[in-house]
């Protein structure tokens, strides 16, 4: 198969089945760069502008030199990307001069290109509130997740220095170079995505969305258990506003401390990417004040049967959650005694003679470890004294037996 294809290639995509919709065939056919000749209304009598389908091929006829300096002087280069790519674009023109005797002359050709600088870079930042602590109520009624969050576009100024700077050093170059302007537009997003772990619980956990208002807009949005994703290209602001309306419900806000939402936003297909904004809700637990009211009457001494009536009673007006309520009972205790000994004669002790009872124990059991500490230490000291004894004996009897040995070769030598 020959295709004949000539050019640059940034993408291709089959479609098998379908086809698409005019609009996207004219955007496919119509390429973002082109020359521009000069408007109807500057042109003089007498002049003539052509351009071809591509747009990349202006033809200027006019009848004398000055007029057609004046419209080559007018023809412009177009760039309509929101981020063109940089490089160098060659522009070569050609020129025929047509003599009275009815004869043409080529002119030798002129070459000349357009700089298109690095685009403005996005930076996509997201603002707001991040901590937020509600009751259980309006976590059944539905609380706005992104209710003072705001979208920032800011387009970076080294660009435009940049721009600037190469202006300025054309303007004083002899050459006849150029530097295409970059078109600045409003700053525009395709997506915008909200994702929570752990995953939501369908059975009680769900996100309301401004259907109303996105199909306004013309945005979608796909829903799922790990969050949602709200795509479509518009202004930032218009994604502020549905981001404002976001309802997230929850019938059962007991089971949970908080919850965390991550909202990422893009623009270009994920070219540039936001900041992370993380969305903390904190449930609000109400307090459990049969507690409180069984931890008041254990700290005052009982008196009778009457006293633990009325505190069972106001404990049982306020009504608390099953999975935090506190059980407790109310016993009449005695004070603690100790049995000294079985058959010592001695009865139970009071609670003084007990602690005098524990501290000398306690007493005892610090002097035996002391008294073994120290019989220890005594042991290794004479144990040492004996191995030193004991090598020194040894060492004087070697000495002996070596002398006597000597003594013995010496009367043989004789």
């Amino acid at each position: 198969m020959a295709f004949h294809f000539h050019g640059y290639l940034a993408g291709l995509s089959v479609l098998r089945g379908s086809t698409e919709s005019p609009d996207v065939l004219a955007c496919l056919h119509r390429c973002k760069e082109w020359l521009e000749g000069p408007s109807a209304d500057s042109q003089a009598a007498g002049t003539e502008v052509v351009t071809n389908s591509e747009k990349n091929e202006v033809t200027l006829n006019a009848r004398d030199q000055d007029t057609l300096e004046d419209m080559v002087s007018r023809v412009s280069y177009v760039n309509a990307r929101d981020f063109p790519t940089p490089g160098r674009r060659t522009i070569r023109i050609t020129t025929t001069v047509e003599c009275t005797n009815g004869q043409s002359q080529k002119v030798p050709a002129e070459e000349s290109w357009v700089v298109v600088l690095p685009a403005e870079q996005p930076s996509i930042s997201i603002n707001g509130t991040p901590n937020l602590a509600r009751e259980y109520e309006p976590f059944k009624q539905g609380i706005e997740l992104f209710a003072s969050v705001s979208i920032t576009v800011a387009r970076s100024q080294s660009s435009s220095s940049r721009e600037d700077e190469s202006s300025e050093d054309n303007d004083d170059s002899e050459e006849s170079n150029h530097v295409a302007p970059v078109q600045t537009r409003e700053p525009k997003l395709d997506s915008c995505s909200v994702q929570v772990y752990p995953p939501l619980n369908p059975d009680h956990e769900r996100f309301q969305l401004p259907s109303y208002l996105m199909a306004h807009l013309g945005l979608h949005h796909r829903e799922g258990r790990d969050g949602l994703v709200i795509y479509g290209s518009d202004r930032a602001r218009h994604y502020e506003s549905v981001l404002r309306q976001i309802l997230y419900f929850n019938k059962k806000p007991a089971y949970y401390l908080n919850r965390a939402f991550k909202l990422v936003c893009s623009e270009l297909n994920g070219r540039f990417v936001s900041n992370e904004y993380i969305q903390t809700l904190t449930v609000i637990h109400p307090r459990a004040e049969a507690g409180r009211h069984d931890a008041s009457s254990s700290s005052t001494p009982l008196s009778g049967e009457k006293t633990t009536t009325a505190a069972a009673v106001s404990s049982h007006k306020t009504v608390a959650q099953a999975h935090i309520q506190i059980a407790s009972h109310s016993v009449d205790a005695k004070e603690p005694k100790v049995r000294a000994g079985k058959y010592g004669g001695v009865g139970l002790l009071d609670s003084s003679a007990s602690e005098a009872l524990a501290k000398t124990s306690a007493s005892h059991a610090v002097t035996i470890i002391i008294v073994v500490c120290v019989g220890f230490l005594v042991f290794m000291i004479v144990l040492g004294v004996i191995r030193i004894r004991a090598a020194h004996h040894h060492t004087q009897r070697h000495h002996r037996v070596s002398t006597d040995s000597r003594e013995d070769d010496q009367e043989m030598a004789w």
